[in-house]
C-alpha cells in the first residue's frame, strides 16, 4: 500500500510537471558526468574497473523539470539514465525524483512522491558531479544503503537563529534495492544463481529523522533510520553450526539441505543506520569535508558482513578555479562477521570425503554471500572548474583490502585478501 501511493504521487508530479509546461512556469535544468576510470588489477573493482579502462562506472546523464502550481505547491521530477543498480551490463532510466511539494510558509515543507533519502551530506545530488568535489563519493560510505530512492514523504521544519539554520526533517516510506553479490562459482543449492555478480533484491518500509545545521559555509548534519526489509530469494542461517565429519575433519552448515543439525534461516532484515556528516572551513583557506556512518542489521544471519563501521575524511584547498584535495576513507565489518568469512573461507573438506565437492561449494557460497569488507582508501584528486556548471576532476586512489572486500571480484580459487588497488580517474561533470 506505501509503495501504490508513492507511485500515485509520483504519478502526480509528472502530469503536474506536463500541464505547468504548457502554461510555461517550469524551470528546465540538466547535468550529467563522462567519467573514465582504470585500475592496474585485471579483476573488476566497484563493479567496473579494471585494468581495460571504463567509461560505465561514473558515467550518466540527467534532466530535472521543476514547475510552481501555486504559491505554495511545486513539482519536481528528474530523470537519470545511468547503468542499472541490478545489472552489471544494462543501462537504463530512473526516476530519482517525481514529488509534489507543499511550503506553507518558510519555515515548513512536505513533499510527497518518489523521493531522495537524505541520509548523508550528498546522498540528495549523489548524481550530480558538480555538487562535490570528489571524482566520485567515497564508496566505503555511500554504499552503506542499498538503494537511495523511495517512495514516501518527508517533512521539514526550519528555525533561523542568527546567523545559524537549523533543519529538522523526518521521513518515511518504502524503497526497493538491491545488493550486489559476486559469487566464485555456480552455488548449486541456489535456483537461477550463477557465478559473477548476482543482484539480490531487497525491499521495505523505513522511517527516518534528520538533524542539519548550517552556518555560514559550515554544515553539519546527523540522521537515524531505521528499515525493515525483505530479501527476494537468500536466505541466510542465523548462524552456522560446526558439522565433525571425523577428528579435526567438518565443515559448516550454511545450508539446511546438507546435513547437519539444522540451521534456522531468515529472509527479512532490520538495519539499523547512524550518520554523522560535518563541512567546516578550517581557515587558511582549507576545508574540511567529514562523515561517519554506523550500520546493524538483526534477523541476519550473524556472518552478514552488513554490521559495520564506515567513515572518510577529507581536506581541500581551494585555490581560484583549482580544488585540491586528499582524503582517508575506511570500512570494515563488525568483528564477528570477518572472523566467520575467515573461517567458512577456509573450510574445506578433503575430497576423499563422500560429496566433499558440494559441501566445500556451500562453504565458499557463504563466504561469498555475507558481504564482508575490510579496506581502506586514501585518495589524492583535484578539480577544475571550467567555467559556471562545469567542472573537470583528476583522481588517483588507492585501496588496500584486509580480510575481503564485497566491492572486489575475487576470481575462483583465488581471494580478495591483502590487494592494493591504483584506481585513476578522468571526468566531466556538468549542471545548466
Amino acid at each position: 500500500m506505501r509503495r501504490f501511493l508513492g507511485v500515485i504521487l509520483a504519478g502526480l508530479a509528472v502530469s503536474s510537471c506536463a500541464y505547468a509546461a504548457e502554461s510555461a512556469d517550469v524551470r528546465l535544468s540538466s547535468f550529467g558526468t563522462l567519467g573514465y576510470a582504470r585500475s592496474g588489477n585485471e579483476h573488476r573493482y566497484q563493479r567496473f574497473i579494471d585494468s581495460d579502462g571504463t567509461l560505465t562506472r561514473d558515467s550518466l546523464l540527467g534532466f530535472q523539470a521543476d514547475a510552481v502550481l501555486t504559491p505554495e505547491v511545486t513539482a519536481t521530477v528528474q530523470a537519470r539514465f545511468a547503468p542499472s543498480e541490478s545489472s552489471d551490463k544494462e543501462w537504463n532510466v530512473r526516476l530519482p525524483w517525481a514529488f509534489l511539494a507543499w511550503r506553507p510558509s518558510n519555515e515548513l515543507i512536505l513533499r510527497a512522491g518518489k523521493l531522495r533519502i537524505p541520509m548523508l551530506l550528498y546522498s540528495e545530488n549523489i548524481d550530480v558531479g558538480t555538487t562535490f568535489p570528489f571524482a566520485r563519493l567515497p564508496i566505503e560510505v555511500y554504499s552503506i544503503l542499498p538503494t537511495w530512492d523511495f517512495y514516501g514523504l518527508s517533512v521539514g521544519r526550519s528555525w533561523f537563529l542568527g546567523s545559524t539554520d537549523v533543519d529538522l526533517e523526518g521521513f518515511a516510506g518504502w524503497a526497493q534495492g538491491t545488493w550486489r553479490v559476486y559469487l566464485r562459482d555456480d552455488p548449486l543449492l541456489v535456483p537461477g544463481a550463477v557465478s559473477g555478480g548476482w543482484h539480490e533484491g531487497i525491499s521495505g518500509a523505513f522511517v527516518g529523522t534528520i538533524l542539519t545545521v548550517r552556518e555560514a559555509e559550515s554544515r553539519f548534519r546527523v540522521s537515524v533510520l531505521a528499515w525493515d526489509s525483505q530479501l527476494d530469494t537468500l536466505k541466510f542461517g542465523v548462524d552456522y553450526p560446526y558439522v565433525p565429519v571425523a577428528p579435526g575433519v567438518g565443515y559448516y552448515q550454511t545450508d539446511p539441505r546438507i546435513p547437519g543439525p539444522g540451521v534456522p534461516m531468515k529472509d527479512s532484515v532490520r538495519f539499523y543506520t547512524l550518520s554523522v556528516g560535518l563541512e567546516r572551513e578550517l581557515g587558511a583557506g582549507f576545508s574540511l569535508i567529514s562523515e561517519l556512518a554506523w550500520r546493524r542489521s538483526e534477523r541476519m544471519s550473524l556472518a552478514s558482513g552488513t554490521n559495520s563501521l564506515a567513515g572518510y575524511l577529507a581536506v581541500l584547498k581551494p585555490m581560484g578555479a583549482w580544488t585540491p584535495y586528499v582524503y582517508g576513507a575506511s570500512l570494515r565489518s563488525s568483528e564477528h562477521a570477518r572472523s566467520l568469512y575467515a573461517t567458512l573461507e577456509g573450510s574445506r573438506l578433503p575430497s576423499s570425503v563422500p560429496g566433499a565437492a558440494v559441501v566445500n561449494l556451500t562453504q565458499r557460497w557463504g563466504a561469498d554471500s555475507a558481504l564482508v569488507f575490510d579496506q581502506h582508501t586514501l585518495a589524492l584528486g583535484t578539480s577544475y572548474a571550467l567555467g559556471r556548471g562545469q567542472v573537470l576532476k583528476a583522481e588517483w586512489q588507492r585501496t588496500h583490502t584486509g580480510l575481503t572486500s564485497a566491492f572486489y571480484d575475487a576470481p575462483l580459487g583465488a581471494s580478495s585478501r591483502g590487494q592494493k588497488l591504483d584506481v585513476f580517474s578522468l571526468s566531466y561533470s556538468f549542471s545548466f
